[in-house]
């Protein structure tokens, strides 16, 4: 049953992010791209938290507690062979728990901290203006091309297991901070080109 399940989770993490991927590229290529056609980005609640990175969030929560059990109950019971150690087979399930625990509670606590900065954003691209409008609820801003005058990105830098933000430093002194969770950001530097940048890599990438 176990296995049954685990290759469902699998399955179904690859068909949804496989979905996404086609959706995405329809939605922000040739005539329906930002820089073509107006169109307001903006992200559910629930599409948040069953988008693709978050369930395989999910996934390593569930076998952070599965290896748990194992290793509190399962273990304790088993029939090992007379004069055969148990020290090895828990430093490796202990190592294996430690793993499994730190990323589930790296992705969470990024995911959830994230979502503060990502839940009520709109951005509205208006390629006939050529304006970007910021929704939030801060308020509204209106960006025009020469108002951004830098970008602080602030990631990881981990390909495989990304999280990052971004800080639009505006010119009339204020500052827009956006997750890259947030749909469409993508587009902003199409929008707007060559927007001076500056990287910064922190392990931990939590906005305060």
């Amino acid at each position: 049953m176990e296995t049954v399940l685990i290759f469902v989770l699998i399955f179904g993490l690859f068909a949804w992010g496989m979905y996404k991927l086609l959706r995405f590229t329809r939605n922000t290529v040739g005539e329906n791209s930002p820089l073509k056609v107006r169109r307001v980005y903006r992200i559910s609640e629930s599409k948040y938290f069953l988008s693709f990175d978050s369930l395989f969030v999910y996934f390593l929560a569930y076998f952070a507690l599965h290896w748990t059990y194992i290793v509190a109950f399962v273990l304790p019971t088993s029939t090992i062979a007379d004069g055969v150690s148990l020290w090895p087979i828990y430093g490796i399930s202990g190592l294996l728990l430690i793993l499994l625990s730190s990323l589930a509670w790296y992705g969470l606590s990024l995911t959830f901290n994230y979502w503060k900065y990502t839940k009520n954003v709109s951005l509205c691209f208006d390629p006939e203006t050529k304006t970007l409008r910021v929704t939030s609820d801060n308020g509204e801003q209106l960006i025009r091309d020469g108002d951004i005058e830098s970008v602080e990105i602030v990631s990881n830098q981990n390909h495989k297991f990304y999280y990052g933000y971004y800080k639009f430093r505006l010119a009339d002194g204020n500052e827009l901070i956006l997750t890259e969770k947030t749909p469409g950001v993508w587009a902003i530097f199409e929008y707007f080109k060559e927007l001076p940048r500056v990287y910064h890599k922190r392990r931990f990438p939590i906005i305060r």
